[in-house]
Protein backbone atom coordinates (compact mmCIF):
# COMPACT_ATOMS: atom_id res chain seq x y z
CA UNK A 1 0.00 0.00 0.00
CA UNK A 2 2.81 2.40 0.87
CA UNK A 3 4.52 1.81 -2.46
CA UNK A 4 1.29 2.45 -4.37
CA UNK A 5 0.54 5.65 -2.42
CA UNK A 6 4.08 6.88 -3.02
CA UNK A 7 3.83 6.14 -6.73
CA UNK A 8 0.50 7.94 -6.97
CA UNK A 9 1.96 10.90 -5.11
CA UNK A 10 4.88 11.06 -7.50
CA UNK A 11 2.52 10.89 -10.46
CA UNK A 12 0.37 13.69 -9.07
CA UNK A 13 3.51 15.77 -8.55
CA UNK A 14 4.49 15.31 -12.22
CA UNK A 15 0.93 16.22 -13.24
CA UNK A 16 1.14 19.43 -11.23
CA UNK A 17 -1.62 18.28 -8.87
CA UNK A 18 0.45 19.24 -5.87
CA UNK A 19 -2.23 19.31 -3.17
CA UNK A 20 -3.31 15.79 -4.09
CA UNK A 21 0.33 14.71 -4.20
CA UNK A 22 0.97 16.04 -0.70
CA UNK A 23 -2.06 14.21 0.71
CA UNK A 24 -1.04 10.90 -0.86
CA UNK A 25 2.57 11.23 0.24
CA UNK A 26 1.56 12.17 3.77
CA UNK A 27 -0.60 9.02 3.91
CA UNK A 28 2.31 6.96 2.63
CA UNK A 29 4.68 8.48 5.18
CA UNK A 30 2.28 7.79 8.04
CA UNK A 31 1.91 4.18 6.92
CA UNK A 32 5.67 3.73 6.57
CA UNK A 33 6.22 5.14 10.05
CA UNK A 34 3.53 2.92 11.55
CA UNK A 35 5.05 -0.20 10.06
CA UNK A 36 8.58 0.88 10.94
CA UNK A 37 9.81 0.20 7.41
CA UNK A 38 12.87 2.43 7.07
CA UNK A 39 13.21 1.79 3.33
CA UNK A 40 9.63 2.90 2.69
CA UNK A 41 10.17 5.93 4.90
CA UNK A 42 13.21 6.89 2.85
CA UNK A 43 11.38 6.43 -0.46
CA UNK A 44 8.49 8.59 0.73
CA UNK A 45 10.91 11.29 1.90
CA UNK A 46 12.53 11.26 -1.55
CA UNK A 47 9.11 11.65 -3.17
CA UNK A 48 8.24 14.46 -0.76
CA UNK A 49 11.54 16.12 -1.70
CA UNK A 50 10.42 16.08 -5.34
CA UNK A 51 7.17 17.72 -4.33
CA UNK A 52 8.99 20.41 -2.35
CA UNK A 53 11.28 21.02 -5.33
CA UNK A 54 8.24 21.35 -7.61
CA UNK A 55 6.95 24.04 -5.26
CA UNK A 56 10.24 25.94 -5.32
CA UNK A 57 11.33 24.93 -1.82
CA UNK A 58 14.83 23.67 -2.46
CA UNK A 59 15.88 23.93 1.21
CA UNK A 60 12.98 21.72 2.32
CA UNK A 61 13.76 19.28 -0.48
CA UNK A 62 17.40 19.07 0.59
CA UNK A 63 16.45 18.45 4.21
CA UNK A 64 14.16 15.57 3.20
CA UNK A 65 16.85 14.02 1.02
CA UNK A 66 19.41 14.25 3.81
CA UNK A 67 16.93 12.63 6.21
CA UNK A 68 16.45 9.76 3.75
CA UNK A 69 20.16 8.98 3.40
CA UNK A 70 20.78 6.92 6.57
CA UNK A 71 18.12 4.36 5.64
CA UNK A 72 19.65 3.92 2.20
CA UNK A 73 23.20 3.21 3.33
Amino acid sequence: ECTALTGLGETRTRQGRLDEARGLLQQAHLLARRTGNLGDQARVRIALAGLEEAQGRADAAEALLLAALPALQ
